[in-house]
């Protein structure tokens, strides 16, 4: 990779299908042009003075960051079958202006195999990482899964009469597993969802840190199924609950609270400065 380049070099896990995906596709459409609407000017906190959240780029570096290789080839070329529809798109809509043609010759759309569950896998792909990127702009923690068994079809009805919004945005109707361990013997859910990423941020820290124009920025994805109820302390790797998934979710709230607060604030409550 070009030593000299400021192009954002993007890390997504769970990047070959659902929201990964479709976080791969808003950042490819939405860097390939001059102005991307999604980051018009925002005021930071303590400044009255806007400034974009990603700099203009004349290229990404996409790194899919999935542990099945032909799913995660079979992503890679959907992503770049669609950014062709959507200069076709923005063509036939008559926006097209031919930046998407610069920005499209230092597109680099590239898997990097990850597994979650075990933490060996985490650090080889952080050693990967390390050898193949001279920085990371922006890491997106994206995949997490529920170890469900069955469904409870009671809960599915009484949802659906007394809560429907709750019946598909938050449903209560999944029997998940209970005791589930991963090959080294940490809580399986609690391994991909929360340790794996966690092990991820504290490997690829310098590397964030080296990101040449905006500091380097971690996006760690929740769920509105969070629950801090279903979290016991005495169970952090979330083995005994039924609940696991939200559990797991829930704790990822707390360690990405507090740690966007170390880095907003200093130890004695003052804001730092805002280009750290």
């Amino acid at each position: 990779m070009d030593s000299e380049s400021k192009n954002p070099i993007v890390i997504v896990t769970g990047a070959n299908s659902g929201v990964g995906f479709g976080i791969c596709q808003r950042l490819i459409s939405q860097l390939a042009t001059r102005v991307p609407s999604d980051t018009y000017p925002q005021l930071e906190l303590g400044s009255k003075i806007p400034r974009l959240s990603i700099e203009p780029a004349e290229g990404l570096t996409l790194v899919l960051a999935c542990r099945n290789p032909d799913r995660a080839e079979e992503a890679r070329k959907k992503l770049w079958s669609f950014f062709d529809d959507f200069i076709a798109q923005q063509i036939r809509d008559g926006l097209y202006d031919g930046y998407a043609e610069t920005f499209k010759k230092g597109l680099k759309i590239e898997f990097v195999k990850c597994d979650l569950s075990r933490s060996d896998k985490v650090f080889a792909f952080c050693d990967e990482i390390k050898k193949k990127y001279p920085y990371v702009s922006h890491l997106v923690l994206n995949a997490g899964l529920m170890s469900y068994k069955a469904i409870d079809w009671a809960v599915v009805v009484r949802q659906l009469v007394t809560d429907f919004h709750g019946l598909v945005s938050a449903p209560e109707f999944k029997l998940q597993h209970v005791g589930e361990t991963s090959d080294e013997g940490f809580g399986y859910v609690w391994m991909c969802n929360v340790f794996g990423h966690y092990i991820m941020t504290k490997e690829l820290d310098q590397l964030l840190r080296k990101s040449p124009s905006l500091p380097g920025r971690i996006i760690w994805e929740s769920s509105s199924e969070a629950k801090p109820q279903a979290f016991d302390i005495n169970d952090w790797q979330l083995v005994k609950t039924d609940q696991s998934y939200e559990a797991s979710k829930y704790q990822v709230d707390m360690i990405a609270t507090l740690a966007n607060s170390n880095v907003l604030y200093d130890e004695d409550g003052y804001s730092r400065p805002s280009d750290i």
